[in-house]
């Protein structure tokens, strides 16, 4: 039979079992822990793109791509169909003003010219001829009312002679019938010239101002001849740089025809386009930012064109440098137009971890490990991000990539 330990002994074996028993946990304890950091990430500081929280405000932009243009351009147009002849400068020649750039065909031109040199003198002819007879016409009848206004007032001496003689009883009722009614008639012969003679002067006058005025159209016809005439040789009324130009001496171009582009090369604006569906939020006005050579070029929404073209819809921008260096003609630049803008609020500088707006989990370092918190991004810009919720002024950000860690939540940082 087994031997009954005494009191004192058998207290002896538990507390040996208890304490084999907290090793044991310790050990596994241990154990877990070495596990837990063996499987936990080590990143070197260096290799991190590491930002602090701060409070300050933000601008919302839309981005939009850019090209650089002349502030200023002028087009030289082809006055008329016609042929090209000589090309005299080639883009980027400097112009002077009324400086020959082509010159074309003007044949055709000087025989339009001509044409209408004759008809102007044909229609200044006619009116000639036209007052002449109007003046021969107003002259026989101001003679046939000089002669009807002496007849009526001899007769209106007859018939008073006549109403003597009546009174008298020298004349018959008849006869002083007879002289009234004379009176009469002479009268409305009066009237019927005096009016045809108002009616005459009229129809004169409406005469010369007919012909007057196609002799005026045809005039401004001659002027523009000659103008075109003038422009057959393509020349500038600007001084500037020719940045583009036909070159192909023969070409065909018809009127209205681009033939030159004279530029301003020393000022400058940009115009940018944004899908059609964002064209919306661009107005004339807003505040706009240009980048060029790292640097940042301020400027303002000028003009929204109302064409869309290709789903892009295009805005031009005035800068408040338009002569800033780094802008140069047909440059590519990036445009952003700002469309929002928040004061007092928490923000940080832009990374690659920062994916877009919302809900995101980023790493807050925290010593010598970063913590995953939850986030909420807000307004974001090319350089600035809005940190809405999870963080305070002061916290320091992961901005670096961390895709390769998507399934860990805390770093270790050496």
């Amino acid at each position: 039979m087994d031997r009954e330990l005494p009191p004192n002994e058998i207290r002896s074996v538990k507390r040996r079992r208890i304490a084999a028993g907290i090793a044991a946990v310790a050990i596994v304890a241990t154990g877990y822990w070495a596990l837990g950091a063996w499987l936990r990430p080590t990143v070197d500081r260096r290799e991190l793109r590491l930002a602090r929280v701060e409070a300050g405000s933000i601008d919302s932009t839309l981005q939009a791509a850019g090209t650089v243009v002349p502030l200023e351009e002028r087009l030289v147009t082809s006055p008329a169909d016609a042929r090209l002849l000589r090309v005299l400068l080639r883009a980027g020649d400097r112009v002077r003003p009324g400086q020959p750039i082509l010159q074309l065909d003007a044949s055709g031109l000087e025989l339009q010219r001509n044409t209408l040199a004759q008809q102007l003198a044909l229609k200044g002819n006619e009116r000639r001829r036209a007052r002449l007879a109007s003046q021969h016409r107003l002259s026989d009848l101001e003679a046939e009312l000089r002669g009807q206004r002496l007849s009526l007032d001899f007769l209106v001496a007859k018939r008073e002679q006549t109403e003597k003689l009546h009174r008298d009883g020298l004349a018959s009722r008849e006869a002083l019938l007879a002289a009234r009614l004379e009176v009469d008639l002479a009268q409305a012969t009066l009237d019927k010239i005096e009016a045809q003679a108002g009616n005459a002067r009229a129809a004169i006058d409406a005469e010369l101002d007919g012909i007057g005025l196609e002799i005026g159209i045809l005039e401004r016809e001659l002027s523009d001849a000659d103008r075109k005439r003038t422009q057959a040789q393509a020349a500038s009324d600007v001084a500037g740089t020719l940045t583009w130009t036909l070159t192909e001496p023969g070409t065909r171009v018809q009127a209205g025809d681009v033939l030159a582009r004279v530029s301003d090369l020393s000022a400058f604006r940009v115009r940018a386009t944004v899908s059609d569906s964002q064209a919306s939020r661009v107005e004339a006005g807003l505040p706009a930012k240009v980048r060029v050579d790292g640097r940042t070029i301020e400027g303002r929404v000028a003009t929204v064109l109302p064409a869309v073209e290709n789903g892009t819809v295009s805005f031009l921008v005035d800068l408040d440098d338009p002569s800033d260096a780094g802008l140069r003609s047909s440059r590519r630049v990036d445009v952003e137009v700002v469309v929002d803008r928040r004061e007092q609020t928490l923000v940080v500088r832009r990374g690659p971890g920062i994916t877009g707006t919302g809900a995101q989990r980023l790493f807050v370092v925290k010593g010598d490990r970063a913590e995953r918190r939850n986030v909420t991004v807000g307004l974001m810009n090319l350089d600035w991000c809005e940190l809405v919720s999870g963080v305070v002024p002061g916290d320091e950000l992961i901005l670096s990539d961390t895709r390769l860690w998507d399934s860990v939540d805390v770093l270790a940082l050496r």
